[in-house]
C-alpha cells in the first residue's frame, strides 16, 4: 500500500529519533522555532486553538511532575535508614525512636517581587511627573 506524505515524514522522524535522539531533538527544536508564527499575527480562532493546546500540554506536564515528585517521596521514605557500625554489630536496631521527615520546599512565586517593582516604578514615575510640573 502506498504511504501518504505525512506517513512517510512520521516514519522518517521516528527512525531519526531511534538513531540519534539528541541531535534529532536539537534539529527538531530549530525546525519548530523557524516555523513559529507570533500570536499577534494569528486570527482569533487560531489564537484560542493554540492557547487551548498549550493549556493542555502544561496541564499534562504539571501532572507528570507532580506524579514524579510523589514517587520520589515514596521511594525516599522506603529507603532503609543508615546505621552506625555499633548498631549493626549487635544486629538489633531500635526503630521506635527513628523518625523520617519528608520536607518539600516548593519554589517561591515571583508575584510579590513583581508587585513591589511595579509599585516602585509607578512611584518613581509619579515623582518625575511632579518634578516636571513644578519646573514648568
Amino acid at each position: 500500500m502506498v504511504k501518504s506524505r505525512t506517513e512517510i515524514c512520521k516514519d522518517y522522524r521516528k527512525r531519526l529519533k531511534e538513531k540519534d535522539n539528541e541531535g534529532y531533538l536539537r534539529k527538531e527544536c530549530e525546525r519548530r522555532r523557524s516555523n513559529y508564527i507570533p500570536t499577534g499575527l494569528l486570527s482569533l480562532a487560531e489564537k484560542t486553538e493554540r492557547r487551548k493546546n498549550i493549556r493542555e500540554s502544561v496541564k499534562r506536564y504539571r501532572e507528570k511532575k507532580k506524579r514524579l515528585t510523589e514517587e520520589q517521596n515514596v521511594s525516599s521514605q522506603n529507603k532503609s535508614i543508615n546505621t552506625s557500625s555499633y548498631e549493626s554489630v549487635n544486629g538489633v536496631i531500635d526503630n521506635s525512636n527513628n523518625m523520617i521527615v519528608a520536607m518539600q520546599f516548593p519554589r517561591r512565586a515571583a508575584g510579590p517581587t513583581k508587585r513591589f517593582t511595579r509599585e516602585l516604578k509607578r512611584a518613581k514615575k509619579e515623582i518625575t511627573e511632579l518634578k516636571r510640573a513644578n519646573i514648568d
